[in-house]
């Protein structure tokens, strides 16, 4: 009989270290790690290298804080941003927690807002945390699996004898 192999809790999440290997991601998230792999080209574009989170007052609501990417994120570095996001919320605040967040639905491009209510307190300090968590992960894992999905992409046009020779100019 097989037994599962013991899984990561979110509980023992250390929120000061993201994660910064595909490995150390399949320990703590097998399911996302998998979902990295053998996926198209176009998942990983555009590349958003060093992604970083703006804040911003939500117009017309100033209680209202948005947190907006830098850059245009990749549908890869948006998945990985939120599920590292909620793992690092239900480790944070527990998962019945009173922290309430709005993110915007996945879309294609990603368009990735995060809105916080309330005024800025201990909590918004510790969601703030978070969101770095889940940045720094993103950052750190998503240039590692678009290199892994360009390898795999080259080996099986290589077998099929699909390659194409590199185009450039000489010197």
């Amino acid at each position: 009989m097989n037994t599962p192999e013991p899984r990561a809790t979110t509980a023992s999440m250390d929120l000061d270290s993201p994660i910064t290997s595909l490995d150390n991601l399949f320990e703590t998230d097998r399911n996302l790690a998998e979902a990295l792999r053998g996926t198209s080209r176009q998942f990983f574009e555009p590349s958003s290298p060093k992604t970083y989170l703006e804040v911003v007052r939500k117009p017309l609501h100033n209680s209202t804080l948005q947190f907006v990417p830098n850059q245009p994120v990749s549908r890869a570095w948006d998945l990985v941003f939120r599920v590292m996001l909620a793992q690092a919320v239900n480790a944070e605040f527990g998962r019945f927690g009173d922290l309430r967040y709005d993110i915007t639905p996945q879309s294609d491009p990603a368009h990735l807002v995060i809105e916080l209510d309330g005024p800025i307190n201990d909590d918004t300090k510790r969601f703030a945390t978070a969101l770095n968590f889940a940045t720094e992960t993103a950052n750190a894992v998503i240039p590692q699996a678009a290199a892994s999905c360009r390898e795999e992409h080259e080996r099986l046009a290589a077998e099929l004898g699909l390659s194409r020779p590199q185009v450039g100019f000489r010197g």
